[in-house]
């Protein structure tokens, strides 16, 4: 930007460019599709050293497709040319359909006479500004488009009415995405496929947020929970962002011309195998459109992937939420395992959870209600930053990030979501090109700290990704000096390596040790990128292309850290205040250690110093997370028993999980609301309102039974054992389902404070998200938590704000193993005090005795 330099003394676009040998180098300003008229008039100020700048706009025919990209055809008309070299000149374009006519000469004998060159439109204008190799600077100012008719307002014979688009906003010419991919062979058939094979596409669902705004945040594509509007379509062509939407129940003659942005339909969410019939008739729907309609399909389904990858190219397999706390290989092969039953080769998707389930989300707002205070507005970005990193190892084609609110709503929750996967972005877009291309080459072994390393395979280039555990609290390895080493292969001892995680290339240190080359990692974040090549020329590479992302991601970084010490600061605060931890466990040493370091890179902050801004952050964030893994643990119960508290689900929430408490020092448990003698036969079971189903295309054998222990024990517990069939593999997840038990239902008061409570025993599980399932049927399985004892008795509670009437507990067996359940409880609380003070009255003589 150019303060003064503009042809009227006011700030004008200023770019200088630095140009080989070629013939063309064009700037590109983004307009709304408009209509090839004889009005359509466009004009711009332009000042450069040279006379050959000249300015046109870029015409699409969207019934003409290119054989090779397919693609519509696009051809660009030039109008005046700069012939004032240094000085300011006013350059125009008008008159298009007469212009046009040489243009669709040529195209015709490109293509052949029979071409469709019906409904052309406008999409862009244009600045070639190429003169010779060399570097130059190009001003440009007051770019106006007069008389501009959106395509999908009908022209009448009338003079069209006039719309102006005046800004001297100016960019360079994007490469485009390639929607469109060559032909890949599925089934033994060629059939084009939805996500590029360069890249790894970032998707967002649309929750109507403006795509530009999006589009500042990293994102490639939305995907749609609707049909696209032609409002919609029109932004996506102008902020060149790519659709991914439900197919329409019928094609819209008025939407034809706008239908490039679209790159695939989208067949659902959660498809299990009653939904098969139903996508399938989607799909030949979607088959019968007109050829300009035709685009691939993807499908996310829960379940029967092998049916689901004969009807579309692509599937997307979406991990589950973070508060279910699968370890980091759990997710892995969870992911894995349904992509080895998919069978057929397809592209991948990986759906990512940004929001917290909707049953904590009405949990967190039911507690923050009864107390009157603020709802928690953070979900945690680091278990999403973990997962994104893990869905990388599977090589995807495309990540798609869920949102259930919209990230431009204003609300402090959804800025930190909006930072945190801008931040995730440019980490995705970092090693995009790598990741879309690598195949898995398995694990590498970490020591010093408990993360986890796998390796992706690009030739003689290979990409390992280190993620921490987030099994278990204190895993993050923070402090000047310490040091996590990965384990590499032999052949690695003569590669050259880098470390990316800053943004920047910077020198990995490989040391010769005698069980081989060790990749040293000094001061390790919780997500490491390294790149290990016998190319000794890609660290420069890998430089230039960081540059453009570390700006942005260092903001992010150092935000989202910011904000996440001062969260974790208070929480400590008020867990001591409230007695919760002992004020003598606060690490107040990691806290102010994580506050100066976040002092001390200030200076590099504001200066715009990206590679030191991120490094600093990291480290801040590494101590802040110890501090909040030993808030975590402090906080745990001293007994052998699992607690799940909503309150504690998320950042930011221990101010309600304080509220709680202070409400349980008065009052009581009421009696069990269960009947108590529900297990002494099958018969009273089921009079009392047990009930379970099970599956039965589970392909294992189900017993549901009660059991008595020898010994002095006479109570009864609840007995499901779960056998695989010979030769079967149970999967995880909604897919190893296999049997569901369900308690009565109690009937509570709404608002009211419910305890769930049960001891329970397991054998088996060994797969994958496998286990037990506990959860209250009204908040979701999405809230539960899975179980899986070694070989022992526990204890678990559940705890929840009552948000209707009905109170009722399930159990999900998952998988092949056995499930012992007891002294299942339903209790409610009761905030009348035990004790009550009684009163002495007042007697006559001391009725006027001052207070």
């Amino acid at each position: 930007l150019d303060a003064n330099g503009g042809y009227d003394g006011q700030p004008c676009e200023a770019v200088t460019l630095s140009a080989g040998h070629g013939t063309h180098l064009l700037l590109e300003y983004r307009i709304d599709p408009s209509r090839v008229i004889d009005e359509f008039t466009a004009n711009l100020w332009v000042r450069v050293a040279h006379d050959h700048a000249r300015v046109g706009v870029r015409v699409r025919y969207p019934f003409l497709h290119d054989p090779q990209t397919r693609r519509p055809v696009s051809v660009i008309v030039y109008g005046s040319q700069h012939r004032r070299p240094g000085k300011w000149d006013r350059l125009a374009i008008s008159q298009l359909p007469r212009r046009l006519r040489e243009k669709e000469s040529a195209l015709r004998v490109e293509f052949g006479g029979q071409i469709d060159l019906r409904e052309p439109f406008v999409d862009a204008i244009v600045v070639d500004v190429y003169n010779q190799a060399g570097v130059s600077t190009v001003r440009l100012d007051d770019l106006s488009v007069d008389y501009l008719v959106p395509v999908g307002i009908t022209a009448s014979a009338s003079r069209p009415a006039l719309l102006t688009a005046a800004d001297s906003d100016s960019q360079l010419p994007s490469t485009g995405l390639r929607t469109n991919q060559p032909d890949q062979s599925f089934d033994g058939l060629p059939i084009p496929i939805p996500f590029p094979t360069d890249r790894v596409l970032r998707i967002v669902e649309h929750r109507d947020e403006p795509l530009s705004y999006l589009k500042m945040l990293g994102f490639d594509a939305v995907l749609l929970a609707r049909p696209p509007t032609a409002e919609l379509l029109r932004e996506a062509s102008r902020d060149q962002m790519l659709v991914y939407a439900p197919p329409p129940t019928a094609p819209h003659p008025e939407l034809e011309s706008l239908l490039e942005p679209i790159a695939g339909w989208y067949l659902g969410t959660s498809q299990d195998k009653s939904d098969f019939n139903d996508v399938r008739q989607q799909r030949q729907r979607v088959e019968n459109f007109p050829a300009l309609w035709q685009r691939p399909s993807f499908v996310a389904p829960v379940e029967a992937w092998a049916a689901y990858a004969t009807l579309v190219p692509a599937l997307c397999y979406d991990l589950p939420p973070t508060n279910l706390g699968l370890s980091s290989t759990e997710e892995i092969d969870y992911i894995r395992d349904g992509r080895s039953r998919t069978v057929r080769p397809v592209q991948t998707v990986i759906g990512i959870q940004t929001s917290p389930p909707r049953g904590l989300q009405r949990q967190w707002d039911a507690f923050a209600n009864h107390v009157g205070a603020p709802s928690v507005d953070d979900y945690g970005w680091h278990p999403l930053w973990l997962q994104t990193i893990r869905a990388l190892s599977h090589s995807p084609q495309a990540i798609v990030f869920r949102s259930r609110n919209s990230l431009a709503s204003g609300l402090a929750v959804d800025q930190k979501r909006a930072m945190a996967v801008g931040y995730l972005n440019r980490s995705i877009e970092a090693i995009g090109p790598f990741i879309a291309r690598t195949v898995s080459s398995g694990t590498l072994r970490c020591t010093g700290a408990n993360y986890d390393a796998t390796r992706l395979s690009l030739g003689s280039t290979d990409v390992i990704l280190v993620c921490c555990n987030n099994a278990g609290p204190a895993t993050v390895l923070a402090g000047d000096g310490a040091v996590l080493e990965v384990q590499l292969p032999p052949a690695f001892a003569n590669r050259v390596g880098w470390r990316i995680s800053a943004m920047t290339a910077e020198r990995l240190e490989i040391s010769s040790q005698p069980q081989g080359p060790i990749a040293q990692i000094v001061s390790p974040d919780m997500v490491e990128i390294l790149i290990v090549s016998t190319d000794t020329t890609l660290g420069p590479q890998l430089a230039n292309s960081l540059a453009r992302l570390a700006r942005p991601a260092a903001l992010d970084r150092w935000q989202l850290t910011t904000e996440s010490l001062m969260q974790t600061r208070l929480d400590w605060d008020n867990a001591a205040a409230a007695g919760l931890v002992d004020r003598a466990a606060r690490p107040t040493p990691w806290l102010v250690r994580a506050a100066n370091t976040l002092s001390e890179g200030e200076p590099m902050y504001r200066s715009g110093d990206s590679a030191a801004t991120i490094r600093q952050a990291r480290r801040a964030d590494a101590w802040t997370q110890r501090s909040r893994d030993a808030l975590l643990v402090a906080m745990q119960p001293r007994q052998p028993i699992r607690q799940q508290f909503p309150t504690l689900l998320g950042p930011g929430a221990v101010h309600l999980h304080v509220a709680m408490l202070a409400e349980l020092q008065t009052g009581q448990w009421s009696r069990n609301l269960l009947p108590s003698d529900s297990f002494d036969s099958p018969e009273q079971m089921q009079r009392t309102g047990w009930s379970h189903d099970q599956r039965s295309d589970a392909g294992a054998q189900v017993h549901v039974g009660l059991l008595r222990q020898p010994g002095n024990d006479p109570e009864a517990f609840l007995q499901v054992e779960v056998v695989a069939n010979a030769g079967n593999r149970l999967k995880g997840g909604y897919a190893g389902t296999t049997v569901r038990v369900r308690s009565p239902v109690c009937q509570v008061p709404t608002g009211s404070l419910l305890r769930y409570r049960c001891r329970i025993r397991t054998l088996g599980f060994g797969g994958p998200f496998q286990g037990v399932l506990i959860y209250d049927v009204a908040s979701g399985s999405e809230l539960g938590m899975l179980t899986r004892s070694a070989d022992d008795w526990q204890t678990v509670e559940i705890f929840r704000r009552v948000l209707g009437e009905n109170a009722q507990l399930s159990f999900e067996v998952i998988g092949a193993g056995e499930v012992l359940i007891r002294d299942v409880n339903v209790q409610v609380w009761d905030e009348t005090p035990q004790d009550p003070v009684r009163l002495r009255p007042l007697s006559a003589a001391g009725a006027n005795v001052g207070v």
